[in-house]
C-alpha cells in the first residue's frame, strides 16, 4: 500500500506541472495558473498521498478509518506549509514500504522543506502585488501604459514612452517569479513601472477605466500567445472607449482576428515588426536607394541585393520591388538565401509579381528580379555570383542573427570593394549595444566597413516609429481622401496600401520629379501623365507583393478580393480616364 502511494503522489506532483505546461502552451488561464502555483498544488497533493497510507493505518479496524485519515492527513498537510509539521512519524513510517522506503522518506523529507519554500514566496508575491496595487490605486488619473511581458524589445518601448510622457503609469503585467530581480526588472523599475506577476487581461483597473485613456501593449517574444493574450484582453476590455491596443504579430492569424473581432470603442492594432522597420527605414532614409544607382546607357541602374529572406529580409523585398518604380531607374534585385526552395516560396507569395519578373511594358511595373536559391552569404558559390553582377549599389543584410548578419554585411562590403564599388550596406542588427559600438568599425588598415545598421532595439522600439509615427498620419491623410479613418485603422490591407502610397509620394518629392510638390488640379497635363503612370506602376506591383492577380477581365464585376483578384492590374493605357484619375496623388 506504502509504495502504491509514494507512486500516486509522486504522479499527482507531476501531473499538476504537466497542467501548468499544458497551459501555457496553449494560452490558457490568463496566467493565473502559474508554475509555482502548479507546483504548490502538487505539492499540497503528494503530501496528501504521502500522510493518507500512515493515518489510516493508525485508525484501521475503525468504521470511519477513511474518513478520519483523510481528515487527519488534510491537517497534517496544512501544517507543513506553516512550518509546523514534524517529518520524523512520516520517515519512521516510511520504512513499511519495503523496497520503496528510502524513496518515500527522501519524498517525505523534500516535500516538508519545499512547502514553506513556497508559502514564504506566496507570501513575498502577496506583499508586492499589494505594494503594486496601491501604487495603482494612487495613480488612476495618470495615463496608463501596460505591458503584457517583460523583455528587451518592452523595456526598452517603455523608456520611450517614459521619455515622451513624465507621468505616465507603466505597467508590467504577466511577470513570472523566475524574471524578478534581473537587470532587466531593475532597468524597468528605474522608470518607476510597477511589475505584477498576474497577466494582463486579469489585472484589476477599476478607476484606470473610467479616469484615463489605458493603452495595452501586448509583445511577448511569442507571437502565437501575443494573439491569444490580445483576444484575451479584447475581450475583458473591448467595449470601453478611450482604451488602445497593440498586439505584436506578424501571423495571418493574428490579422484575421482583429479584422473580425472589433465591435467595441477598444481601438485595436496589430504591429508587424518587420514590415514596421522596412518602412522605417524607407521613410527616413529610402531616397538613398536612388541617390546610389549608378549611370547606364542614359538612365539609372539600380543594383539591390537582399541578403536571407529571413528577419527582414522578405519584407524589404516585396517593398523594394513598388518603391523602385520610378521613371529613368531600372530596378534590378538579386536575392540570396541559403534556402533550396527560396525562389518557389516567393512565387507563392507573390505569383504574379514573379510571372511578370523581367517584362517590358510601358505604363507597367518593371523589374529584374533573380533569387540565387541555396546560396548563402558564408558559401563559396556566393562570392562567384555576387561578383558576376553588373552593378551592385544597394545591399541589405538580416540572417535573423546579430553575428550572421554583420558577417554577411562585411562580406558583401569587401567582395563590392573588390569589384571597385562603394554600395550602401544596411544590416539588421537587433543589438543596441553591437549597432553603437561597430557604427564606426575600420579593418586594420584604419578602412571603413560603411556598414549603415537598422533595425536596433533602441531605434525600432520608440513610441514614434510603432505606436504614433509621422509616417502614418501622412498615411492617414492620404487614405481619408477614399475612405473613412476607421478603415484605416481597422482593416490591414488599407493600412499597409496607404503607408506604401505615403512613401511613395514622398520619395518623388525628395527626387524632384516634376510637378509632385503640386497640388493635383495646378500639373501640367505632361506633370500630371508622367506621375499617374508613376503612380499605377507602384500601384500594380505593390498589389502583387501583397500576392493580387490580374481578374482576366476588365469588368468591375471580376473583382475579387478574397480570391486576390482585381480587375484594375493592367498597363496605365488600359485603364478608362476615371480610373487614371484614381492616381492623381
Amino acid at each position: 500500500m506504502e509504495s502504491s502511494f509514494l507512486i500516486i503522489s509522486l504522479t499527482a506532483f507531476a501531473a499538476c506541472v504537466a497542467l501548468w505546461a499544458v497551459c501555457r502552451g496553449a494560452g490558457q488561464w490568463g496566467g493565473r495558473f502559474t508554475l509555482r502555483s502548479a507546483v504548490l498544488l502538487g505539492t499540497f497533493l503528494a503530501l496528501l498521498g504521502l500522510h493518507f497510507p500512515m493515518y489510516y493505518e493508525a485508525y484501521s479496524g475503525q468504521p470511519d478509518a477513511v474518513l478520519k485519515g483523510i481528515l487527519v492527513s488534510l491537517h497534517n498537510t496544512m501544517r507543513v506549509f506553516i512550518m509546523d509539521g514534524e517529518v520524523d512519524p512520516l520517515v519512521s513510517f516510511a520504512s513499511n514500504a519495503g523496497e520503496a522506503a528510502e524513496a518515500y522518506r527522501l519524498a517525505a523529507v523534500a516535500l516538508y522543506v519545499l512547502g514553506p519554500v513556497l508559502t514564504f514566496s506566496f507570501v513575498l508575491t502577496f506583499i508586492k502585488n499589494i505594494s503594486g496595487a496601491g501604487r495603482m490605486a494612487l495613480r488612476f488619473f495618470s495615463e496608463t501604459y501596460i505591458f503584457s511581458a517583460l523583455n528587451e524589445s518592452s523595456a526598452a518601448l517603455a523608456g520611450s514612452i517614459r521619455r515622451g510622457h513624465r507621468r505616465a503609469l507603466i505597467v508590467f503585467a504577466g511577470v513570472e517569479e523566475q524574471e524578478r530581480e534581473t537587470e532587466l526588472e531593475q532597468q524597468v523599475r528605474g522608470l518607476g513601472a510597477v511589475i505584477f506577476q498576474r497577466e494582463a487581461a486579469a489585472l484589476r483597473l477599476g478607476l484606470h477605466m473610467l479616469t484615463n485613456r489605458v493603452t495595452f501593449i501586448v509583445m511577448g517574444e511569442d507571437t502565437d500567445q501575443n494573439t491569444a493574450q490580445g483576444l484575451a484582453v479584447f475581450e475583458r476590455w473591448g467595449s470601453k472607449p478611450g482604451t488602445r491596443l497593440f498586439v505584436f504579430s506578424d501571423s495571418t492569424q493574428s490579422e484575421l482576428l482583429f479584422q473580425t473581432a472589433r465591435e467595441g470603442g477598444m481601438v485595436v492594432r496589430r504591429v508587424d515588426m518587420k514590415r514596421s522597420i522596412v518602412n522605417s527605414m524607407l521613410y527616413e532614409s529610402g531616397r538613398e536607394i536612388f541617390d546610389s544607382a549608378r549611370e547606364d546607357g542614359g538612365g539609372r541602374y539600380i543594383g539591390a541585393v537582399i541578403l536571407g529572406l529571413e528577419g527582414c529580409g522578405t519584407e524589404a523585398f516585396k517593398a523594394l520591388c513598388w518603391y523602385g518604380q520610378m521613371t529613368g531607374y531600372e530596378l534590378h534585385i538579386d536575392v540570396f538565401d541559403r534556402s533550396e526552395d527560396a525562389q518557389d516560396r516567393l512565387s507563392a507569395l507573390c505569383p504574379e509579381l514573379m510571372e511578370m519578373n523581367g517584362v517590358r511594358i510601358s505604363g507597367e511595373a518593371e523589374y529584374f528580379i533573380t533569387v540565387h536559391s541555396g546560396v548563402g552569404a558564408d558559401t563559396g558559390r556566393f562570392a562567384g555570383e555576387f561578383t558576376a553582377l553588373k552593378y551592385v549599389t544597394w545591399v541589405f543584410a538580416d540572417l535573423n542573427n546579430d553575428s550572421e548578419t554583420l558577417s554577411a554585411a562585411v562580406r558583401a562590403r569587401e567582395l563590392s570593394a573588390g569589384m571597385g564599388m562603394d554600395p550602401v550596406v544596411r544590416a539588421v542588427v537587433r543589438s543596441s549595444r553591437m549597432a553603437r559600438s561597430l557604427k564606426n568599425a575600420v579593418n586594420f588598415k584604419n578602412q571603413p566597413y560603411n556598414i549603415v545598421f537598422t533595425g536596433d532595439m533602441d531605434s525600432a522600439c520608440r513610441e514614434e516609429t510603432v505606436m504614433s509615427s509621422a509616417l502614418e498620419q501622412e498615411a492617414l491623410a492620404r487614405h481619408k481622401k477614399w475612405g473613412t479613418e476607421r478603415d484605416f485603422w481597422e482593416f490591414e490591407y488599407n493600412f499597409r496600401s496607404s503607408v506604401a502610397s505615403a512613401l511613395h509620394v514622398r520619395l518623388r518629392r525628395e527626387l524632384g520629379i516634376p510637378g509632385a510638390e503640386k497640388p493635383a488640379g495646378e500639373r501640367t497635363h505632361e506633370e500630371r501623365e508622367a506621375l499617374r503612370i508613376v503612380e499605377h506602376r507602384r500601384w500594380n506591383a505593390f498589389m502583387r507583393t501583397e500576392g493580387y492577380r490580374w481578374s482576366g477581365s476588365r469588368d468591375r464585376s471580376s473583382r475579387n478580393d478574397l480570391a486576390k483578384l482585381h480587375h484594375d492590374l493592367v498597363p496605365y493605357d488600359e485603364l478608362s480616364e476615371e480610373e487614371k484619375a484614381k492616381d492623381d496623388i
